[in-house]
């Protein structure tokens, strides 16, 4: 299929349309015999086909309910306020093919016909012959109220004679029910009225320009919901993209629907040229279409990407109250907080306490300490008279997770016992040793009598054994790295309290190596060995992580040796994260080196986190990519396009000189509907291509993506 490259990190492609779209079909298979002709006529088999079988069978695809999991994104942000009038709405699903999946009337797209079936049709090629989604994006005003209602499908399919429906009644061999489908299922549905439906629908040449698929870099994205991995192109996805037609009303509630045009064929124009087959029948004033998904948002004020991110405040992660007095303040400061607690006596409390992630570095004593309970990591505030319970809950959330896991519980008492066993057996042959090697005698019972009499031993070297079973089993080294990389710790733990995190900020932090280390030592405690402080230091050094890094450092403080922990991070709270899903974030250091994260997330709707190996010092936050706005420009009143060009050199310019001003604004009608099929005509014409599929429209279209970089200064 054709495709576009617009920047290094995403390409458009016209469409990835299926082998064979969802219906029923039909297999034959005729087995013929021919033999040369000097063989004698009384030796062939009768004229014909010897034998015969055929095959019927179903393929299948969404059709009246969309999976949420499909929906990737949406634009603009449900439930969000903004400046969206120059941008058409667009949604995005995580398949490549959903689109095209299923065609408007049935049968497979023109350029996968026989000849036979369409011997006037154009070439068999997409570039020439665009298939057409099964869907479209409608967008309506807050005045013309549209209702999503859950009906049956029968009430869909046949609604009465007021009112049109999908021709999905059996008729059409195409379009029927299939033999899973049952007409007492429900679909969501939406009634629009008739007049607007012939105006809202776009032609079919224009929705075959407003279907897209995208090819993008996902490698500093959060990975979770994106499912369709490019196996070709190692680091990206593909998504496909449905835009709509019509631009947002100004200062008002915005509605965009999904919508099914799966049996409308004959009330649909294909063009400008060729108006549709039927017209709607006068006494049906409605027309009831499949609503596949909906969202709504607010054209007002001037949110956008840009604004967001500029007017984000950076700070560190702390509560910051200008109320408190200066000797409780100091304990803010430093990133606690003081939340209730509940002794073992069943009393309720108040005490302090921080999780993993502190404002300020943390020295970790170069060997971690252990602790025999929860309890015995208790520390008690003479200031304040309150307990410090942080390293305490540390400690017993280790020890959970690690009952919670039960290939890390049998794992670390299988080693236990295999290391008190090697132990055991090493003490034996070091009492062996002892009395054949450093006892005097020449004989075993000259050495017994000697060891009998007490004799000092000779000054010789013990030979210790070292029993392979003593390692790290894998399961252990596992558990412990997603322990390091704070991976499954509720987010409770990580932040106690919302006041850390401000809305529309971004909020920067060390990791306190203590937590980790109280961390560790409960998980290990299931299983307490002489070992278990060892293992802790690997850990903490890093060697159970996936790869090699840097992750601690050595510090001396008043003649004291410490280690510090190399990981920083972040925790990014905004409608940058609920609006833009898919956002790409990148953190360097001082040397501008790309950090690796060890967790880097969406943990919520509109909170991202970051944890990285490193020193943040500066962060990029870039536009998700498949996500870009597709629109124009209003300039006094008046639309304008500027179209994109190549600068010769590799790159993409902005050619001001080159538009479609002039004609635009005949192509907007008064409903801000935009004449698409007209609009592609006319950059074509501009740009002189003989090819001009749905995703050198798109490249056309969209917007370059905003990016943005906050500076980070950790003290």
């Amino acid at each position: 299929m054709p495709t576009t490259d617009i920047i290094e990190k995403t390409q458009l492609i016209q469409c990835f349309t299926p082998s064979m779209v969802a219906g029923e079909y039909n297999l034959a298979i005729t087995h013929t015999v021919t033999t040369p002709k000097s063989v004698d006529s009384k030796y062939l088999p009768p004229k014909g086909p010897v034998a015969q079988a055929s095959l019927n069978f179903n393929i299948d695809a969404a059709r009246f309910v969309l999976n949420p999991a499909d929906i990737y994104s949406v634009y603009p942000p449900a439930g969000q306020s903004g400046n969206f009038s120059e941008s058409l709405p667009h949604i995005v699903f995580t398949r490549r093919t959903l689109p095209w999946e299923r065609t408007v009337d049935g049968k497979p797209p023109v350029f996968q016909r026989a000849a036979e079936e369409e011997p006037k049709a154009a070439p068999r090629d997409p570039i020439y012959s665009q298939p057409v989604p099964w869907m479209a994006v409608l967008l309506f005003e807050e005045a013309e109220n549209p209702v999503i209602v859950n009906r049956k499908i029968a009430d869909l399919i046949a609604p009465g004679t007021a009112i049109l429906g999908p021709a999905i009644n059996g008729k059409n061999d195409a379009l029927k029910l299939m033999e899973w489908e049952d007409a007492a299922d429900s679909c969501n549905t939406i009634d629009i009225p008739t007049e607007k439906f012939s105006e809202y629908i776009p032609k079919l040449s224009a929705a075959s320009l407003l279907a897209h698929s995208k090819k993008v870099r996902i490698t500093n994205k959060d990975k979770n919901g994106i499912v369709d991995l490019d196996d070709k192109d190692a680091g990206t996805a593909l998504f496909s993209v449905i835009v709509g037609n019509r631009l947002p009303a100004g200062n008002q509630m915005n509605t965009a629907v999904l919508v099914s045009l799966e049996g409308f064929q004959d009330y649909i124009a294909t063009d400008k040229s060729k108006p549709a087959s039927k017209a709607i029948p006068k006494e049906q004033k409605i027309v009831r279409m499949v609503a596949l998904a909906s969202w709504s948002f607010h054209n007002s004020g001037d949110a956008s990407f840009t604004t967001l991110i500029k007017d984000l405040s950076i700070k560190p992660l702390q509560i910051l109250d200008t109320k408190i007095d200066a000797a409780l303040s100091k304990y803010l400061n430093t990133g606690y907080t003081a939340v209730e607690y509940l002794t073992r006596a069943g009393a309720k409390t108040v005490s302090w306490y921080h999780g993993p992630f502190v404002p300020h570095l943390t020295y970790q004593p170069s060997t971690a300490i252990s602790f025999s309970s929860s309890d015995a990591s208790l520390r008690y505030d003479t200031t304040t008279g309150m307990m410090d319970i942080s390293f305490a809950a540390a400690w017993q959330l280790g020890r959970m997770l690690g009952l919670e896991s039960q290939a890390f519980a049998k794992a670390i008492q299988a080693w236990r016992i295999s290391v008190k066993q090697a132990q055991i057996r090493e003490k034996k042959v070091d009492a062996i040793n002892k009395l054949i090697d450093e006892y005097p005698g020449d004989s075993p019972k000259d050495k017994v009598i000697s060891y009998l009499k007490d004799a000092p031993p000779e000054q010789k070297t013990t030979t210790k054994i070292n029993d392979t079973n003593t390692n790290v089993p894998k399961d252990v080294q596992e558990f412990l790295g997603k322990l390091f990389c704070l991976k499954g710790i509720p987010f409770k733990y990580l932040v106690p309290g919302e006041m850390f995190l401000e809305k529309e900020s971004l909020a920067f932090f060390y990791v306190d190596s203590n937590w980790i280390s109280a961390l560790m030592d409960g998980a290990l405690s299931i299983g307490r060995s002489n070992r278990s402080q060892l293992i802790i230091d690997q850990a903490m050094a890093g060697n159970f992580l996936p790869a090699e890094y840097n992750v601690q450092k050595k510090a001396s403080v008043d003649g004291k040796d410490f280690m510090l922990l190399n990981v920083t991070g972040f925790l990014l709270r905004s409608d940058l994260i609920s609006g833009w899903r898919g956002i790409e974030i990148e953190a360097y250091d001082n040397s501008n080196q790309l950090l690796p994260a060890f967790r880097f997330e969406r943990i919520d709707e509109d909170i991202f986190l970051g944890v990285f190996n490193g020193t943040v010092a500066r962060i990029v936050i870039t536009q998700p990519y498949e996500g870009l706005h597709f629109g124009i420009k209003i300039n006094n009143g008046e639309w304008e396009k500027n179209l994109k060009t190549d600068d010769g050199k590799g790159g993409i310019v902005i050619n001001p000189s080159l538009n479609v001003n002039k004609e635009l604004n005949g192509l907007i009608n008064k409903n801000r509907i935009m004449d698409v099929s007209g609009l592609a005509a006319s950059m074509k014409q501009h740009l002189s291509t003989d090819v001009f599929t749905s995703a050198e429209f798109a490249f056309q279209m969209v917007d370059s993506p905003v990016k943005h970089t906050l500076t980070i200064k950790l003290s």
